[in-house]
Formats: structure tokens, C-alpha cells, sequence
């Protein structure tokens, strides 16, 4: 006689389903389909033969599994699972269903809800104590680990005094002996972190050192007491109380000092602390020091992260906003544009980190180009290189003026007016710093609007507007193509361009066009390359000069001498 089998069944159910449809499935689905049928069959049967303390093992270790996955609904319904599994295994009056109970606490504080959980394992642990199966230390263990979940569950729930009172509990049932000294550390640690989130900062100082003298007074070579210093040194920095502040120096000092110690100036974490260090020097006015400190620090990030890491991306922003603070725009300028080919390499163009630093470099170089423009800056003020300029060849006929043009829409346009109004010159020749570039670029065209950036005084001109009611744009009386073939024919390189930045060399190369007929040019000369070197410079520009001079002779004749 033929033994019924729940699997015959399933495969007769499955041969009757595939049969009927046959005419829409083919030969091959069917076969899978009894395959699958079967696997699921044979899974069936091996959790039918598992006992109930072996499947709480299988719900365990699946809930960790989908824990680390961050699979939250599956972990917690494992987690339920090894509550019921644990009642069925062990009974109602058992640490393992305690346990179990504390688990799923700790798996509703990541994911969901745990009060609930929590107190159902606090009474199961109450019940345990009555029944005196387990020893006090048993006991204190398990309380111990249900009160500091508590004191975790209520600070997630932004309830600062219930979490300080179970934080208060914990360190109580947490012995003053070496065997416990890590823990009660971690304690103090999660307490200051509370109220550190609560704004009382005395508070969170004192448990940091609390949690220090208990690392200390450790004989342990780790890097614990390194670890607190660095945290007592950002927690003193952020107070506003004047004790803190130098305190907040000593633990920084303290904590690299330990760190190098332990493990070496090359350590990554020595490294963040020295950066943290350099952020509290320049909150206190000690920017020089930060800077030299960041500078130092480079070739080690560089060996340790790597040339082009993000940690020394970061270092070269850094050092570019100290730099900045100082007034060094120019090296601030080169440490950002730094930063920024190593971020594009991180994180693209239309990323924010590199759009901010891009935007600031963009306005330094606008700052540079323009604090630098004019002959005075250039260098051309001083009787040595006038002189020089003189000298080289330039014709001899030509009277040379000099004028320094400020940073300013407004103090730009009153010295081109008086310019014009007081020399009236020949030929206005107006020169800015390219910073990027390492060739000379002649300019064509100075645009008259849309001029939004602030200047050194923090301001844009009237409606963005050079000359309210002026053209739209005006032309140097100067053909700058046929200049640049001209040059090219005596073998000097320059490029044209009709785009003179719309800041203040453009607004400056606008107003003397405007005020002297068209009878200005401007000429970007590089910041980068050989021709950056005055020695090189000087003769190119005088080279320029003369062939403007020549155009312009071509193009405007001279005036007949009365008769």
C-alpha cells in the first residue's frame, strides 16, 4: 500500500494545475515549477525536524544578518520570532526570554519602538531576582544592559533628563574596578555627549574628564585618553567661558601629543586632530600659526592619503580661507585653485563642494586681476623701471604718464575722468593681471552693463551701469586683430578677445573709451608662464606699445599745422 506523503500531493496538485493549462505552458515551465515544489518541500521538512532551540538559533542569527543589511522589518519581525521561540524553549521565567526581550528593545532602538520591550525584559529581570536562580553579578549584568538601553531609547527620544537619570543608574551598577573602567568611561563619554546636545557645555566638560582621569589613571598603551583629550579639546573650544578656551589649547596639545606617541605623525588620526587644532587657532586669532601648521602638515597627507586625496583637498581649502584672513590673496588664490583640480577630480564640476570653491576662486581672481591692474602695481612705479621702459626702445618722442588705478567702480571712474579731462593723452593704456593666463591677451570691446560683482568697498555701480545712457558697448579706435597679425610678424605671440571680464577692468576699459573718444586699449598681461617675469615682460609690452602707436597714427592723421 503506498504511504501518503504531503509531497505527493504537492506534486499531484502541481501535474493537475500544468496539465490544465497545458495548451499555454510549455513542457520546460512544468519541470521548473516541480523542481521549485520540491526545494521548497525539502526546506519544509528540515524546519519541521529542527527543535524549537535550534530554530531560535537559525531567527538569531538571521536577524543580525538583516541588521547589518540594514533590512529593518525583517530584523524586527526575527527579532518578535525569538521572543515566541524563547517562551516555547525556556519557559515564561527565564533569562534567555529576558534576553530576548532586550534584543528586540535593542533592535526597536535602531529601527522602530522599544519602550514596551524594554519593560517587559525589566520585569522579566525583576521576577528572575525573586526567584534567586541566577547570582547578583548575573543580575546586575542584565539590569545593567536594560538600564543603559533605557537611558539610550529616552536620549533618542530627545528626553534628556529620563536618559540622564538611566545614564546615572548605569554608572551605579557599573563597579569602580579595572575590569570596569572601559565601560564606565564609554558612560561618561555618552553623558557628555547629552549634554553637550542639551547646550550645557560645563556639564559635558565635567564627565569628559571624568571619563580622562579614569584613562589615565589606566596603565593601557591604547589611545583612550588620546581619544577624550580630543574630545574635552573640541568641547572646551565650542564654550564661550574664557577657562575653557585655554584648556581647550592644553587638551589639543595634550591629545596630538599622545597620539604621535602612540602612533606616529603620519597617523590619520593625528592628522584630523592637528586639522580640528588648526580650526580652534584660527576661532582665536592665531591664523599664522594655523597656517604654518597646515603647511608643515601637507607632505604628510600627501605620503599617508595621497597626492590627490580628498583630505588634502581639504587641507588646501583650509589654508586658502587662512590665507584670506590674512590678507594673502594671491596665495590663497593658489591654494583653492589647489583644492579645486582635486576636487574635480573627486567630485565633478556641478558638485557643490567644487561649485563654492570654484565661486571663490573666481572672485579672487577678479580681486587679484584688478588690485594688480594698472602700471603702478605692475611694478612700472618705481624710477628703476620707468626707467627700464624708457631705455628699451620705446619711441622717443612719447611722453609716458603713469597712474595707479584703485580697486573701486567709483574711485576707477573719477581718476579716468580726470585722466582725460586733465592729460587728454594720445592713447590711454590701461593694463590688468590675467591670473590664469600665461599669454597676452589684447582687448577689443568694453561692455557697458550687467556689472554685479562688489568691488573692494563692497559695491556695484548705479543699476549695474557704467554710463548711464552710454552705447551698449564701445570699440578701441584700435583694430586689436590687425595689431595681434602685426605682432605675430615680429614673432610675439597675444590673443584677441572682445570679453574683458564685465569687473572693474572691463568698467575702467569702458569709462576711457567713453571719456576719450575710443582712444584706449587694454591689455591683459599673464600671471602664470615666462612672460609673468618683468624681464620678459617689459620689452614684450614695450613691442605692443609701439605697434599701437604705429596704428594709431594710421588711423587718426595728424593734424595740419595752421598757416
Amino acid at each position: 500500500m503506498h504511504e501518503f506523503h504531503p509531497r505527493d500531493l504537492n506534486e499531484e496538485l502541481l501535474i493537475h494545475s500544468s496539465c490544465k493549462g497545458h495548451s499555454s505552458q510549455s513542457h520546460d515551465s512544468d519541470i521548473q515549477r516541480r523542481r521549485s515544489a520540491k526545494t521548497l518541500n525539502g526546506f519544509m521538512e528540515a524546519a519541521i525536524m529542527m527543535t524549537p532551540e535550534q530554530k531560535l538559533n537559525e531567527c538569531e542569527q538571521r536577524a543580525k544578518a538583516f541588521t547589518n543589511q540594514g533590512n529593518s522589518s525583517a530584523a524586527i519581525q526575527e527579532l518578535v520570532r525569538c521572543v515566541a521561540l524563547a517562551r516555547i524553549t525556556y519557559g515564561d521565567e527565564h533569562w534567555q526570554l529576558a534576553q530576548a526581550h532586550a534584543n528586540l528593545a535593542q533592535g526597536y532602538l535602531q529601527f522602530k519602538d522599544a519602550e514596551q520591550s524594554l519593560g517587559k525584559a525589566e520585569k522579566l529581570v525583576a521576577k528572575l531576582r525573586d526567584l534567586e536562580v541566577f547570582t547578583k553579578e548575573e543580575l546586575t549584568h542584565k539590569e545593567k544592559e536594560l538600564v543603559i538601553n533605557f537611558a539610550r531609547l529616552y536620549q533618542k527620544r530627545g528626553k534628556q533628563s529620563e536618559s540622564l537619570s538611566y545614564y546615572e543608574k548605569a554608572l551605579e551598577l557599573t563597579e569602580d574596578c579595572e575590569v570596569e573602567c572601559h565601560r564606565r568611561t564609554a558612560l561618561y563619554k555618552e553623558m557628555a555627549v547629552l549634554e553637550q546636545e542639551n547646550g550645557n557645555l560645563h556639564r559635558a566638560v565635567e564627565h569628559l574628564q571624568q571619563a580622562y582621569d579614569i584613562a589615565l589613571s589606566q596603565s593601557a598603551t591604547g589611545t583612550e585618553a588620546a581619544d577624550i583629550a580630543h574630545c574635552l579639546a573640541k568641547v572646551c573650544s565650542a564654550s564661550t567661558e574664557p577657562s575653557h578656551k585655554g584648556r581647550a589649547s592644553q587638551f589639543f596639545e595634550e591629545s596630538l601629543k599622545s597620539y604621535k606617541c602612540i602612533l606616529g605623525a603620519e597617523n590619520s588620526k593625528y592628522l584630523v586632530v592637528q586639522d580640528d587644532f588648526c580650526h580652534f587657532l584660527i576661532s582665536t586669532g592665531e591664523a599664522e600659526n594655523a597656517a604654518k601648521i597646515l603647511k608643515r602638515s601637507l607632505e604628510t597627507k600627501k605620503s599617508t592619503f595621497g597626492e590627490l586625496s580628498t583630505e588634502v583637498a581639504e587641507t588646501y581649502q583650509l589654508l586658502g580661507a587662512v590665507e584670506r584672513s590674512l590678507g594673502l590673496q594671491k596665495k590663497a588664490y593658489i591654494s583653492l585653485n589647489k583644492c579645486l583640480q582635486i576636487q574635480m577630480l573627486h567630485f565633478g564640476p556641478s558638485h557643490k563642494k567644487t561649485k563654492d570653491t570654484q565661486k571663490t576662486i573666481d572672485f579672487l581672481s577678479k580681486y587679484i586681476e584688478h588690485y594688480w591692474s594698472g602700471w603702478g602695481k605692475l611694478h612700472f612705479k618705481d624710477g628703476v623701471t620707468q626707467q627700464g621702459v624708457k631705455a628699451s626702445g620705446l619711441l622717443a618722442d612719447v611722453q609716458i604718464h603713469i597712474m595707479e588705478v584703485p580697486v573701486s567702480y567709483r574711485k576707477a571712474q573719477e581718476v579716468i575722468l580726470g585722466m582725460w579731462r586733465s592729460l587728454n593723452p594720445k592713447l590711454a593704456v590701461h593694463f590688468g593681471v590675467a591670473p590664469r593666463s600665461d599669454t597676452i591677451i589684447l582687448e577689443q570691446t568694453g561692455k557697458n552693463t550687467k556689472y554685479t560683482n562688489r568691488d573692494i568697498e563692497g559695491l556695484c555701480p548705479s543699476k549695474g551701469c557704467c554710463v548711464e545712457g552710454g552705447p551698449q558697448q564701445i570699440d578701441s579706435i584700435i583694430d586689436m586683430k590687425a595689431a595681434r597679425r602685426r605682432l605675430q610678424l615680429l614673432g610675439l605671440d597675444v590673443l584677441y578677445s572682445r570679453d574683458a571680464g564685465r569687473f572693474l577692468c572691463d568698467f575702467l576699459y569702458y569709462s576711457s573709451l567713453y571719456y576719450g573718444s575710443q582712444k584706449a586699449v587694454f591689455i591683459h598681461v599673464p600671471g602664470s608662464g615666462s612672460l609673468s617675469k618683468m624681464e620678459m615682460l617689459v620689452p614684450a609690452l614695450t613691442q605692443i606699445i609701439e605697434t599701437l602707436i604705429e596704428l594709431l597714427d594710421e588711423t587718426v592723421p595728424p593734424t595740419a599745422d595752421p598757416q
